[in-house]
């Protein structure tokens, strides 16, 4: 803000503020300063006038009203003043645009690593990057979607990798804890295809979707959830040979009169 009002210059007569054309780099949100300063300038320039001239009659009246009308105002009217001048101006601050691409520091960073282990993450194309005015940049977009798809990098903010890899995936050990068995079962089922997978950062992953097939096409194995469910119906209901003892029958009667 100096550097910008030390490159306008006064107008003698009236005190006002006027822009220096020649001057570059100056923001714009200065300008509606500048429109602020003028009102308050033209105020004590009227002021001042009415205030030194000699006036008779119907002229001091007239400066009268002037001055009632050029009252310096309150801090309430000031900040009021302001606003109005801000609202009316032409010149608006822009809104900062989004960045779209960072430098590898940054990104490395971001990820806490160190020099070589940023160019190497670069250099094995996981995300987009290119030259930009001598030096490599990272898309932005490119690098969050690569994060949101992988968990063996972490941020050091703490944000979670691998959301959209999580939504659509299971590890073996997630589908291990599902059945409540150990993961080189989890293996074996794999190696014998009875489950689809796909690797990602060299380590083995299960499409949700593909579980789902396998689950519902065999009994054997039970997630926890239904096994609970399994356990209230067995305690809701007996089994045929049971029925029959009961009846004092055989199974076979049992099984005509259902």
């Amino acid at each position: 803000m100096a550097e910008s009002i030390a490159s306008l210059r006064r107008v003698s007569m009236t005190g006002s503020i006027t822009w220096n054309s020649k001057k570059q780099g100056v923001d714009q949100a200065d300008i509606v300063c500048i429109d602020i300063l003028n009102f308050f300038l033209d105020l004590r320039y009227d002021i001042r006038k009415n205030t030194n001239t000699k006036k008779t009659g119907s002229e001091e009246q007239m400066a009268t009203a002037i001055m009632k009308q050029k009252e310096v105002p309150e801090m309430d009217d000031v900040e009021e003043i302001i606003s109005k001048i801000s609202e009316e101006s032409p010149y608006k601050r822009r809104p900062t645009q989004k960045r779209t691409w960072m430098t590898v520091p940054e990104m490395g960073k971001l990820l806490g690593l160190k020099k070589t282990d940023r160019y190497w993450l670069v250099h094995k194309n996981v995300f987009e990057s290119k030259e930009i005015a001598g030096k490599i940049r990272i898309n932005i977009a490119s690098f969050e979607k690569w994060y949101a798809n992988q968990i063996k990098y972490h941020k050091v903010t703490g944000e979670e990798p691998g959301k959209e890899l999580k939504s659509w995936s299971y590890s073996v050990k997630e589908v291990a804890d599902l059945l409540g068995v150990d993961d080189y079962l989890v293996y074996e089922l794999l190696k014998k295809n009875q489950m689809e997978a796909v690797i990602v950062d060299y380590w083995k992953r299960i499409p949700k979707e593909s579980f789902q097939n396998w689950y519902k096409s065999q009994s054997r194995y039970r997630t926890k959830e239904d096994r609970e469910k399994d356990a209230l119906l067995e305690e809701a209901t007996i089994t045929m040979p049971e029925m029959a003892q009961l009846l004092g029958t055989t199974r076979s009667v049992v099984w005509q009169s259902l």
